[in-house]
């Protein structure tokens, strides 16, 4: 197969986060380990009324480019499982930007061809429809989320890791196998 047919997913899973009163919300988290600091979005931030306190961060992308923004502030925000009992604190950097990454995955589609486990829960139920990602878990957090559990779906599929979240699914596979032809919008309308 070629680079066109293929997708590669990154691990999404949903969890739940404390506004500064106590109120839990959910929100979408990528987990990734190649990422220095952990980062919200402004607008979660202030949704939640997190306080702020003043930071001077600049950052760096590939090849140390710089990028067009500096990182004014910071926050503590604490996450938990939808799933089981782990909660976490971890200072998060706070970014103006209206989102953190585009939409996760790229295009919606059909899973079934996955040979996902009946028994598995998954971090992310939604992972195959692209959707907004409100926190950047880096490598401050990232590897106290993994958990001993891997799966591998098979040849050219993604695999199953454990994480304190539920189980993620990540890598590439072949995206020409999938039926995206039959996922259709119907947009109905009655007054």
């Amino acid at each position: 197969h070629t680079m066109e047919d293929t997708q590669t997913l990154l691990s999404t899973a949903f969890v739940q986060i404390t506004d500064n009163y106590g109120g839990v919300h959910d929100c979408r988290v990528l987990l990734d380990s190649g990422s220095q600091s952990s980062f919200i979005t402004e607008e979660l931030c202030n949704k939640l009324q997190l306080p702020k306190t003043t930071v001077n961060v600049a950052l760096k992308g590939i090849n140390e480019t710089h990028a067009h923004m500096k990182v004014n502030y910071a926050t503590k925000i604490e996450l938990q499982s939808r799933h089981n009992n782990f909660k976490t604190r971890l200072d998060c950097l706070v970014l103006v930007v209206p989102t953190i990454t585009g939409n996760i995955p790229l295009i919606s589609f059909e899973y079934s061809n996955l040979k996902i486990p009946k028994n598995i829960t998954l971090a992310d139920p939604a992972f195959n429809q692209p959707g907004k990602i409100d926190i950047l878990l880096g490598a401050n957090i990232f590897w106290q989320l993994i958990c001993i559990g891997q799966i591998r779906l098979g040849k050219n599929q993604p695999i199953l890791q454990k994480t304190c979240f539920g189980w993620v699914i990540s890598g590439s596979f072949n995206s020409r196998s999938f039926s995206q032809h039959n996922i259709t919008h119907c947009h109905f309308n009655s007054n």
